[in-house]
């Protein structure tokens, strides 16, 4: 069961928020920017989402 959203993890969160809010009244172009990050960007790893602001 989920329970909440640490402070480590938050700023992913709401990044993923924002980004589904704001391509809410275009489905089509929120696809077509998922299908694209995901064939040029390597996958994102636990280490990176967790890992401090220097």
């Amino acid at each position: 069961t989920h329970r909440g959203v640490s402070n480590e993890h938050l700023p992913v969160y709401l990044d993923e928020y924002v980004f589904r809010h704001n391509r809410r009244g275009t489905p089509m172009a929120a696809f077509q920017t998922l299908l694209g990050l995901g064939s040029t960007k390597d996958p994102t790893t636990y280490a990176r989402i967790t890992r401090r602001a220097a």
